[in-house]
């Protein structure tokens, strides 16, 4: 730097030297020009006199025209001079300086500079980072609430939905019911009818005595189909015909089954004649076996039809074969007498009933004229004899508006 401020000074002595030296022979060579041109002006043989007061301004004028110019040369070329060596001090001053300033620049300025920006970078990151962190904090509590919003609107909404739903479907559900119900009412209508038909056939081979064990299949059949349609009243009207297939079938076991498996039915009614007809099956083998069970069970079935017509002449006559049953097999003479106390006991009841004398002998005779199993009803006559005669007394004063089957 100071090598080219001493430059500069020495370059601007220069040209003020240049310029005194330049000056000094202009004015020389102006005079000599001047004092030339004048004696040449005299020396003119077109010399004209003028006044001394014009020619003195004239000479004036233009030795000042002639001075000028030559000045105004002179200053030119001192610009041009001063002008190139200013540009080349420029010049030289500029890659100085810049060198200087790019020095510091790198140095001191730039890792300031830089230092301040990589400052503000982080502050900026740092900022950005909370902002981030704080933007994501604002949208979670904005989806959770959104989540909540919508939760509570599709929830209120399937409430409201699913009650609808639920509403409809019970409406059709009650609309399927009912029509499934008109149509279970018509099936079992048309199943009534059906088997009706299919029960007179079967009666009256029962009445007919005709084709018996096909007889038997359909009624069980029968009472199959009347039990899945819960057809009560078919169950009862089969179950007094099976009695009498069985019976001439000899199948008293089976029948015992099928009416011990609806005894305990409540919507299920037994008649009385179904429960006589089972007895006798059982009162027939307790007579020829003796085993007490088959007495047992025989006496259930009297009971059971006892307790629905406590007159029935039918299961009274039975009942009364079944203790003379016990008197003529016993040989114990205690149970004997019991056996004909309870026998007599039962002829006292039956007689004071018309219905029960009348049906009480009406069946008794009938045994008596049809199969072998009449000793036990001729046991009571021959044990009994004046009040069978008194029974059979009440019996013929008796009419009867139908006869049992």
């Amino acid at each position: 730097m100071k090598k080219i401020i001493l430059l500069f000074f020495c370059s601007n002595i220069f040209v003020c030297l240049l310029y005194s030296s330049l000056k000094a022979q202009q004015v020389k060579d102006t005079v000599y020009l001047t004092s030339s041109d004048i004696k040449k002006m005299v020396d003119d043989k077109y010399y004209v006199r003028v006044p001394n007061s014009d020619l003195e301004q004239r000479l004036q004028d233009k030795v000042a025209a002639v001075v000028n110019d030559k000045f105004n040369f002179i200053y030119g070329l001192i610009g041009i001079a001063s002008f190139l060596i200013g540009s080349i001090l420029l010049f030289n001053l500029r890659n100085v300086v810049g060198a200087r300033i790019d020095k510091e620049l790198k140095e001191t300025h730039m890792p300031l500079l830089n230092k301040k920006i990589d400052d503000h970078i982080k502050e900026i990151k740092e900022r950005n980072d909370d902002m981030k962190e704080m933007l994501k904090t604002k949208f979670n509590d904005l989806d959770r609430d959104l989540n909540r919003e919508i939760e509570n609107y599709f929830l209120k909404n399937f409430k409201e939905n699913m009650d609808a739903a639920v509403r409809e479907l019970r409406q059709e559900q009650e609309k399927a019911f009912q029509a499934q119900a008109e149509f279970s009412q018509k099936s079992q209508e048309m199943m009534k009818v059906f088997n009706e038909m299919r029960f007179e056939k079967l009666r009256s081979n029962v009445d007919n005595r005709r084709d018996l064990q096909k007889t038997l299949d359909g009624f069980k059949d029968l009472l199959t189909q009347a039990d899945k349609s819960n057809d009560s009243e078919m169950i009862s009207r089969v179950l007094n015909e099976l009695s009498y297939v069985t019976f001439y079938l000899k199948k008293d076991a089976e029948y015992e089954k099928l009416i011990d498996a609806y005894a305990d039915r409540t919507d299920v009614e037994i008649n009385e004649a179904a429960y006589v007809n089972a007895a006798l099956g059982c009162l027939y083998d307790y007579q020829s076996t003796g085993e007490n069970f088959e007495r047992e069970k025989a006496l259930r079935y009297l009971n059971n039809a006892l307790r629905k017509t406590p007159d029935y002449g039918e299961a009274l006559g039975l009942k009364l074969e079944l203790f003379m049953t016990d008197y003529d097999n016993t040989l114990d003479t205690e149970k004997k007498a019991k056996a004909g106390k309870e026998a007599e006991k039962l002829i006292d009841f039956i007689s004071s009933k018309n219905i029960a004398a009348y049906e009480t002998t009406a069946r008794f005779k009938r045994v008596q004229a049809s199969t072998a199993k009449s000793n036990y009803i001729d046991l009571v006559y021959q044990v009994f004899p004046e009040k069978m005669k008194q029974m059979e007394k009440i019996a013929e004063d008796y009419k009867p508006a139908a006869a049992v089957k």
